[in-house]
């Protein structure tokens, strides 16, 4: 079976499935109700330490030090922001604390003086799009005796903003009795609590029968709701809550809860179901007190949390499947994802701490005042005196990972701690902005996210102040106890509890000597498990995350921004640079055969890579995320929407990881600076590429900072008008690009050599083209296009329309240098493809004097004579040859070209190429006489005669009546081509005088070009071979008299004969054997 490559980036892709499943894992409460579930916490884990306290404004402090029936004051959080307010009868004022708490921290706004005499209850919800409210960043709905008032809130640098909205058509009537629990959606819907009825508050345009501003209920129909006014009847609900990431709005009684689906753009709620504490017969006792939210980023499964009067808690669930049986509950916590909520079951209870005996006995005078519930962190306050027991329960992680990785049963455990504050009025989780609770995986829990998110913190209102909470995170825990060592009974329970691969893990993330000197207890493979889960969940954020989203601007739908904020990005940053750094430090923790007892045979595939290797990842990927924090600091945004839509495409669908994994989309990220680059040229933007090397050496390397550099000089050039500067820029930039010539893509090469054609910087163009050209030898089809680029460049330049200076026998300049560098690199097909040019012109003697480099292996290269443009390169590098003196090398070629001409060239042609063959050999001999050159001399001229010879018989086949022909045919026996296929045959190529012997003179009794031949080919031919041609020769010329019965055809045969060879060769003309023909005819 075939197994996956492991790699470093599935090492950490495998621990964050790890922590995603641990995440989704459903963990409940032992079947055994006796088991210890409650653990407490130690003195040295204690969950919460006091950060600070910020003394309550003066002004306040007097009002509750002298309350009264005429004062009534209020004090309570405001959701989505730090802001915390206090009311004072129709005054409500916001305190910004954070400012500190003199008058500058408080906002104040006086409801209706004239009218409303105190303020019942305050809200802040989110704005819905459209409405009369648009610039306002929150509704502030505040309810005074009166009525229900809605304004404008906006939390800015500045401090807060009021939009006063003082018209009628912002107020609307309500009961006049209780209101509590106003809560707003993520698309500005807002509900709240009226005389015990769920009510939502519509604000929108007037309309013909409504109200714009008013209250209608949705917990009654219509029937309900006129039964109400007759009976008195009320639902006598008290508190509500909201789920966006789910859709969900539960409400709660005393005794029920009922949760709806809220419809998409204020439609209306459709109830899921309702559960009532009297009906179920589970162990969830007393009245409910509180429903809370637990969100999907805490929880896939549970939806609710409710809690009784009695500290029972009870763990609701909005996910079923109807079965055959009826309602069953889904189990399988990965499958609600495709799902909308359609119930509300209670599917586990969890009892309250056991409480100490004292406690116990003054629990029915001091029973729970409120509960608080933030994503696992659970308040339980109860009144003593003028005090307050704050109980704090907050989940075991540690022990449940255990059991997790141990595929144990997966049980749920918690730490306890309990401590006394002074008058509490409000308990508040406060807002980090790197942190949304309601986003899909943001928060996770306390040991995974501490890698990746600073501690949660709490805001605590108390008659004091207000006092901030730090959550205690356990990596924070671990970094206090090793300060006393690691032997202390402390330290032994951490491990424990947490295991030594996530102890581990947490030693990584401190970072310091103290963690170091504590690693050294564990083994190599403690520590490589532990270095995996640490540079795994700081990545988490991010690993396998898009970069990239649509933004929600209505203007612009297509608007590409940011997936990560900014600020969590530098903040995993920091985390990651501070573990390199670690490492960076203590090299030995990278080494694996430093590491005492590991052998290399005992380590999985996984542990193989080494922390070495994650190492690795961890740079490359710290400088991944850097580089793209450089570029939101360059306008990211807008720069996308000027690259090509191929580049736009592919960056708009990447993950962070691809930028280190995926060569397409880091090359489609580098694009983008050069975006910026183009855009401008500022001091700003000439330090990009300063920064790249700076603060992404392994995104950008050196090699491509280069590149950048070149384009910043570049776009210097385009800025500047005056020519000195602009040449030394240009300059500049070709050294840049050509130094960094192996990172340019194809298309970018192109580009930036039109660019400098545009600058008629053609020496530029072709520098930088040649040097692409000459990195890919291997890479034909590439090599020819830039080739091709080059000799168009050329073509811009006029090279081949000035070619070479007459007067001063010099190149065109731009030619020289092409050439010069050509010659350089080596790059003979850049030459040849130059040289092609001048052939096309019918130049390329220009290229002889003075000699271009390579010109006679251009001309001389290919041998393939079936080509035109071949026998031209030749027949031209004869007459380079001439030109240079060398003419038994011109005899040479033109002989070659004579006897290896293709089929298109004919035999007069050839007969042509071989006269030249000879006068060249005799141009040499006029230069040297010496046996060589007349050796040489005599063979061309024997070849030039056997080519005559073959001419003639040529011609008398060609002149041969057909009968003749035919009857010559018809006497050999054999098949013989037609007439035409036999003067095919000696027009298309030379034959030696054996074949010509044979296949031609014999069969057509063309006895006096026999004789010819053996002149030619005979140095000392035989008098009775002579003697016998002759005879053939006498014979066909009495046969010829015979038939036109006339004495001619012998004298014409004789006087030929004689005025050929008499007396230049009587060799081949017997004087005795002529008498006796003429004695016989006279």
């Amino acid at each position: 079976m075939a197994t996956s490559t492991v790699t470093k980036e599935s090492i950490i892709s495998n621990k964050v499935n790890t922590d995603s499943k641990y995440l989704t894992s459903l963990f409940r409460q032992s079947p055994d109700r006796t088991q210890e579930r409650y653990k407490p916490a130690m003195q040295e884990t204690l969950p919460l330490k006091e950060e600070k306290i910020i003394l309550i404004p003066t002004r306040l402090r007097e009002l509750l030090a002298n309350t009264s029936d005429e004062i009534v004051v209020k004090l309570g959080c405001f959701p989505y922001t730090n802001l915390v307010y206090f009311t004072v009868n129709d005054n409500l004022f916001i305190w910004e604390y954070e400012k500190g708490n003199d008058e500058n921290a408080i906002g104040h706004i006086d409801v209706h003086p004239l009218q409303d005499l105190y303020i019942k209850c305050v809200g802040l919800a989110k704005p819905r799009a459209g409405r009369f409210i648009d610039d306002a960043q929150y509704v502030l709905v505040i309810v005074t005796d009166k009525a229900v008032h809605i304004f404008g809130l906006s939390n800015t640098p500045a401090g807060i903003v009021f939009h006063d909205m003082s018209s009628d058509r912002y107020r609307a009537n309500y009961s006049k009795k209780t209101v509590e629990s106003i809560v707003g959606t993520d698309d500005g819907r807002i509900f709240l609590i009226d005389a015990g009825e769920l009510c939502e508050l519509v604000y929108e345009d007037e309309g013909w029968f409504s109200h714009p501003c008013r209250l209608e209920i949705r917990s009654l129909s219509t029937f309900d709701q006129q039964l109400r006014f007759i009976s008195n009847y009320s639902s006598r609900l008290k508190s509500v809550v909201v789920d966006d990431a789910r859709n969900i709005l539960s409400v709660m009684s005393d005794h029920h809860i009922e949760s709806f689906l809220i419809i998409k753009n204020g439609g209306p709620l459709r109830s899921l179901g309702k559960w009532s504490i009297n009906e179920d017969k589970s162990e969830l006792k007393g009245t409910l007190s509180s429903i809370h939210p637990i969100y999907v980023t805490e929880s896939s499964f549970y939806c609710l949390l409710a809690v009784t009067t009695t500290g029972h808690r009870g763990y609701f669930t909005c996910y079923s499947i109807n079965s055959r049986y009826g309602w069953s509950v889904i189990t399988d916590t990965t499958s609600y994802k495709n799902t909308d909520p359609n119930c509300l079951i209670l599917y586990e209870v969890h009892d309250p701490p056991a409480q100490p005996p004292a406690q116990v006995a003054q629990q029915s005078n001091s029973g729970y005042s409120m509960f608080k519930y933030f994503h696992g962190v659970f308040f339980a306050l109860r009144r003593e005196g003028a005090s307050h027991i704050v109980t704090t329960t907050y989940p075991n992680y540690g022990s449940m990972f255990m059991r997790f990785i141990q595929s144990q049963e997966p049980i749920f455990s918690e730490h306890i701690f309990t401590f006394p504050y002074h008058n509490i009025y409000e308990i508040q989780e406060i807002r980090n902005p790197l942190h949304d609770p309601k986003a899909f995986e943001e928060y996770s829990n306390d040991l995974i996210d501490q890698f990746y998110a600073p501690s949660r913190k709490f805001l605590v209102y108390s008659h004091h102040g207000i006092i901030i909470l730090n959550k205690l995170r356990p990596v924070d825990h671990l970094e206090n106890i090793i300060k006393r060592g690691l032997t202390n009974e402390a330290a032994k329970a951490f491990i424990e509890n947490y295991g030594q691969e996530q102890t581990c893990a947490m030693f990584f993330l401190i970072a310091n000597d103290e963690s170091y000197a504590a690693l050294k207890i564990f083994s190599y493979t403690v520590l490589f498990e532990g270095f995996a889960y640490c540079l795994a969940r700081i990545l988490r954020p991010v690993w396998r995350q898009k970069i990239l989203k649509l933004s929600p601007k209505p203007t612009n739908l297509q608007r590409l921004d940011t997936n990560i904020p900014e600020q969590k990005l530098q903040y995993i940053i920091k985390k990651l640079l501070n573990l390199k750094k670690f490492c960076d430090k203590h090299p030995d923790l990278k080494t694996l055969h430093l590491i005492e007892n590991t052998s290399t045979n005992t380590l999985t595939s996984s542990q193989a890579i080494g922390i070495s290797g994650l190492y690795d990842a961890l740079v490359r990927m710290a400088d991944a995320i850097s580089f793209i924090i450089l570029m939101l600091e360059y306008n990211l945004p807008e720069t996308i929407e000027r690259v090509d839509p191929s580049t736009k495409q592919t960056i708009a669908i990447s993950n962070f990881d691809q930028l280190v994994t995926d060569t397409t989309v880091r090359s489609s990220w580098h694009d983008v600076v050069l975006a910026i680059i183009r855009k401008e040229t500022t001091p700003r933007v000439e330090n990009l590429s300063r920064n790249l090397e700076a603060r992404c050496p392994t995104f950008c390397n050196a090699i491509e900072v280069k590149l950048y550099q070149g384009y910043e000089a570049l776009q210097k050039a385009k800025k500047n008008e005056d020519e000195h500067t602009t040449n030394e820029a240009l300059r500049s930039s070709l050294k840049l690009f050509t130094e960094s010539i192996n990172t340019m893509t194809y298309g970018t090469l192109i580009n930036l050599c039109n660019e400098y054609k545009n600058f008629k910087f053609y020496e530029g163009a072709v520098e930088l083209l040649l040097k692409a050209a000459h990195t890919m030898e291997h890479v034909t089809e590439k090599r020819k296009s830039i080739l091709d680029n080059v000799i168009e460049t050329l073509r811009d330049a006029g090279v081949f329309n000035e070619g070479v200076h007459r007067q001063t026998r010099t190149f065109n300049p731009v030619l020289h240098k092409a050439l010069e560098l050509g010659l350089t690199l080596k790059d003979i097909d850049f030459l040849f493809a130059v040289y092609d040019e001048f052939l096309l012109a019918n130049s390329i003697p220009q290229l002889f004097d003075p000699a271009a480099p390579y010109i006679e292996g251009y001309l001389t290269h290919s041998k393939d004579l079936s080509s035109p443009e071949v026998r031209k390169k030749l027949d031209l590098y004869c007459d380079y040859c001439v030109t240079r003196h060398e003419y038994l090398k011109a005899a040479e070629v033109k002989d070659y070209i004579a006897q290896n001409a293709g089929d298109d060239v004919d035999l007069q042609e050839r007969l042509n190429y071989l006269s030249h063959a000879v006068g060249q050999a005799e141009s040499a001999k006029e230069f040297s006489e010496s046996a060589k050159v007349i050796e040489i001399l005599n063979k061309y001229r024997n070849k030039m005669k056997i080519a005559q010879i073959q001419f003639e018989i040529y011609l008398e086949i060609s002149g041969m009546p057909d009968n003749v022909f035919n009857n010559f045919v018809k006497s050999q026996g054999i098949p013989i081509p037609s007439k035409g296929e036999v003067l095919a045959l000696l027009n298309q190529k030379l034959y030696d005088s054996n074949i010509l012997l044979n296949d031609f003179i014999h069969p057509f009794e063309l006895f006096e070009k026999k004789l010819a031949l053996l002149q030619t080919v005979e140095d000392v031919p035989y008098h009775t071979e002579v003697a016998n041609v002759w005879e053939n020769i006498i014979q066909k010329a009495i046969q010829r008299s015979e038939d036109q019965g006339m004495i001619q055809p012998i004298a014409d045969t004789l006087i030929n004969a004689g005025r050929k060879y008499y007396p230049s060769d009587t060799r081949m003309l017997p004087l005795g054997k002529s008498r006796l023909v003429i004695k016989i005819f006279i």
